[in-house]
């Protein structure tokens, strides 16, 4: 049967965990948060369940700063730096010509809700320079980006 709450004092418990990988390259050069490929839905069982979510993500700019944000049913959440020119927050990832590497952000949400919700990875550049995901070629970058969502019972 399914799990529908907790007894007291239980909480703390990993009741579900999705995850989202991306083997192909996401490219853009806009200066608007653009989708990745990094997304997926989770339930949560009652409305008063977090949510945490970790990303592990591989990264390269040609150059200038490169931007993360991460969306929950398409509105920003956690970040802690405004993009240049924009109201949207988002994590300030690389700056200067060529970085590349692995970056992890992690972040406990309360969705409030029992309904499917979408969690998802965007990234943006910071003044039309090419930034990357997942982008394979060894010689560039590389690595698999993931994206985990875990429910976690209070």
């Amino acid at each position: 049967s399914a799990i529908t709450g907790l007894p007291a004092g239980v909480g703390g418990k990993v009741l579900q965990v999705v995850q989202d990988t991306q083997l192909t390259n996401s490219s853009t050069t806009s200066t608007s948060f653009t989708d990745s490929a990094l997304s997926l839905n989770i339930t949560p069982s009652t409305s008063s369940n977090k949510v945490l979510i970790r990303a592990t993500i591989s990264i390269r700019s040609s150059g200038g700063n490169t931007y993360i944000g991460l969306q929950r049913n398409g509105s920003f959440i956690g970040g802690s730096v405004g993009k240049s020119g924009s109201s949207t927050d988002g994590f300030t990832v690389f700056a200067d010509n060529g970085r590349k590497g692995m970056i992890g952000i992690e972040w406990l949400d309360s969705p409030s809700s029992t309904s499917a919700v979408t969690y998802k990875i965007q990234f943006a550049a910071d003044s039309g320079e090419t930034v990357y995901i997942s982008n394979l070629d060894v010689n560039v970058a590389g690595g698999t980006s993931s994206l985990t969502a875990m429910e976690i019972g209070v």
